[in-house]
């Protein structure tokens, strides 16, 4: 069953407050909240996805929305005088929701006492220091998840005692209900993404936190957006989300044809169950008929030899003639990832591939950049500890060898302070020892010595820690790596030429890569994945301009919409437009059984591959029936609508063209929602122990 995602909803002033102004509050949100969170990994068992409001016409509305649906909120009350428009919102969410509050605010000596919400516990974080408030944020999640703590809203538990009083009838939703207004919820989405299938689709229209209002296009996103009157009808389209969500961290395509099948097949087994089928039976013939029709499929399949550029082309919408972009997905090693991000407005695209060690860490002190945006170090010793420095005496000795190589030296400790950082900035300022501090990757404790490790082999050095027997003022030349470069930034450092020894570095990656398999969470992988790139691949990051953020939008969903898809195309090609499901969809003749309830699962499966063909269709402005019909009673299994040209034509020749490995993920997944909607006997809403 797919593990539900947590939503963390944060409300906390974004303008000014007495320590910090709209740019390092929004970077506070992104880099101590929201990113701690959703990347937290084995720390947290659930997946939670964190945000803050801006996603749609009617901010006000939208925000409401979100302080009664979301399953956690995060309020900080930072300020002498916590923000208005803060109280009011926590105010809304207490009066609407028994689901958990956790309430921070800045250690701050002007902070008065709030009179209104003085009962309540609020977590007093240092605005200079924010590890201990992402601590305490990951634990209190962890312990909502699993029950050991749980939280009372005693106002709203007085606000139910009062209308209790005023409302004797009202009861809970019976599942009958609650089942309707779930399919609600779905059949509401469904229409919205079919719409924006294919070349011919239009996009849904949301509002950005910054103001902007942008017209998205993919499967997730549109499901993302869209929000509900009743919170079951909410779970109708979180269904469908989470489903898009898993093609989309998987393959990186087909989040529309997933979402597409996953509603064709909910609406006509609902269909079937109120006439009478028995959902067990119902299920089986659905389960069936998805494997005979995945088997068709990858027999239908051809190698991707001489099809990159029709599987590109297909996917971005557009002629193929990016030659760039595809030399970018055809290119590089195993270990290689392809990033792609939005750039400023008026900017162009740009492509840039960089080797090495990343660490996204700033140095300790400013002052190692010189007022420079970078600091490039050549030749470079690299110091690597898993403590904090803070005592000049432990450092001089190593300082001193390095001193007499004339080489700078590169110091990654989990932090560098007091004397140590002084005497360090110091030196560099001199030129005694041109060097710079940074702190180390990672949390704490063994995941940052892994990483540290990492470093290690690529430069050819080893981790100083207590726990092997190293001291750091006995450390000597040979502990330390050397690097033939390294470029200090404000938020990264890169390490790139390593001295490290081939074989070590391919063992390490090979360990990374039998550690993949062992991780059950998603953002886990992705790190792995990342090292392995850093110590023997590249990472390639496209950013990409244009003149307006419409455009650039647009770009970025056709860019990553090739990179993935010549990525899938890997294990073959099939006909697209979602003409070979419809060729698949043929052999489920064979598929035999006096038993009513499967042979109604059988032909719900028949008409849902042939939905993504009828929205192109209709997307196009013609009558899908004949066009369907005539696609049947066709033998040439090359053969499909083309939306370019809006008849059935052979879409091999035609170059459209979708990977094998999208479409067999997008049956199944769509399979797969379907399953929980008909198997599931009733929904409930979140109740005040936390998430589960």
């Amino acid at each position: 069953m797919t593990q539900p995602v947590i939503r963390v909803f944060v409300i906390m002033p974004f303008t000014q407050t007495p320590t910090r102004n709209e740019a390092q509050l929004t970077s506070f949100f992104k880099k101590n909240i929201q990113e701690p969170i959703e990347h937290a990994g084995d720390r947290l068992a659930n997946r939670y996805s964190v945000y803050r409001s801006g996603q749609a016409f009617n901010i006000n509305a939208e925000i409401v929305k979100d302080l009664y649906r979301s399953d956690i909120v995060i309020a900080d009350l930072s300020g002498p005088d916590p923000n208005p428009n803060v109280m009011y919102e926590l105010g809304v969410r207490l009066a609407v929701s028994e689901r958990p509050v956790i309430l921070i605010r800045e250690i701050h000596h002007q902070n008065k006492e709030t009179f209104d919400i003085h009962g309540f516990y609020a977590f007093e974080y240092d605005p200079f220091d924010y590890g201990s408030l992402e601590d305490h944020l990951l634990a209190k999640l962890a312990r909502f998840a699993t029950g050991e703590e749980t939280y009372d809203n005693p106002i709203l538990t007085l606000i139910r005692e009062q209308r209790a009083l005023l409302e004797p009838g009202l009861g809970a939703v019976s599942p009958a209900r609650q089942r309707e207004l779930v399919l609600s919820g779905i059949q509401t989405a469904i229409p919205v993404v079919e719409r924006a299938m294919g070349p011919h689709g239009a996009g849904l229209s949301v509002q950005r936190s910054e103001g902007e209002q942008v017209l998205v296009r993919r499967g997730r996103d549109i499901a993302r957006a869209l929000q509900a009157e009743s919170p079951f009808e909410q779970m109708g389209i979180a269904l469908l989300r989470d489903h898009a969500d898993l093609v989309w961290q998987e393959i990186g395509d087909g989040t529309k044809i997933v979402t597409v099948l996953a509603g064709a097949l909910i609406e006509e087994g609902s269909r079937l169950v109120a006439d009478g089928s028995f959902v067990p039976d119902l299920v089986r013939g659905m389960k069936d008929a998805i494997q005979v029709a995945i088997d068709k499929v990858r027999k239908l399949a051809e190698p991707r030899a001489g099809h990159i550029s029709a599987v590109a082309a297909t996917a971005a919408k557009r002629g193929s003639n990016d030659q760039a972009l595809l030399t970018v997905a055809e290119t590089g090693g195993a270990y290689d990832i392809r990033r792609v991000e939005r750039g400023e407005i008026g900017s162009s695209t740009t492509i840039e591939s960089t080797d090495g060690v990343q660490v996204h860490r700033e140095p300790v002190a400013m002052e190692f950049l010189a007022s420079s945006s970078q600091r490039v170090l050549k030749d470079c010793h690299v110091l690597l500890y898993d403590d904090k420095i803070a005592v000049m005496k432990d450092l001089l000795p190593i300082c001193e060898k390095v001193a007499a190589t004339k080489r700078p030296l590169l110091v990654i400790a989990s932090s560098v302070e007091g004397e140590a950082l002084s005497t360090l900035v110091l030196n560099d300022m001199r030129r005694n020892l041109p060097c710079v501090a940074v702190s180390a990757p990672g949390r704490s404790g063994p995941a940052r010595v892994d990483l540290l490790d990492d470093i290690a082999v690529y430069t050819g050095g080893h981790v100083i820690t207590a726990n092997r027997g190293l001291q750091l003022a006995s450390a000597a030349l040979s502990d330390l790596g050397i690097a033939r470069e390294v470029i200090v930034g404000h938020d990264t450092t890169l390490i790139r030429g390593g001295h490290g020894e081939p074989a070590a570095i391919e063992a390490r990656t090979k360990n990374l890569a039998a550690a993949i398999n062992t991780v059950a969470s998603l953002y886990d992988r992705e790190r792995l994945l990342e090292r392995m790139a850093w110590l023997q691949g590249s990472v390639t990051t496209i950013t990409v301009g244009g003149a307006t953020r419409q455009a650039i939008e647009d770009e970025v969903y056709a860019i990553e919409s090739l990179l993935w898809a010549v990525r899938a195309a890997a294990d073959g090609v099939n006909i697209g437009g979602g003409s070979a499901l419809v060729h698949a969809a043929k052999v489920l003749d064979d598929l035999k059984s006096e038993n009513a309830g499967y042979t109604g699962g059988v032909s719900a499966v028949r008409l849902a591959l042939m939905a993504v063909t009828r929205c192109l269709i209709v997307n196009a402005g013609l009558d899908p029936s004949p066009l369907i019909d005539e696609l049947n009673s066709l033998t040439d299994p090359r053969m499909g609508f083309n939306a370019a040209t809006q008849r059935l034509d052979n879409l091999a020749r035609a170059g459209v063209l979708d990977p094998t490995r999208m479409l067999v993920r997008a049956v199944e997944l769509g399979a797969s929602a379907a399953t929980i909607f008909l198997e599931t006997s009733s929904w409930t809403v979140q109740s005040s122990r936390g998430p589960a």
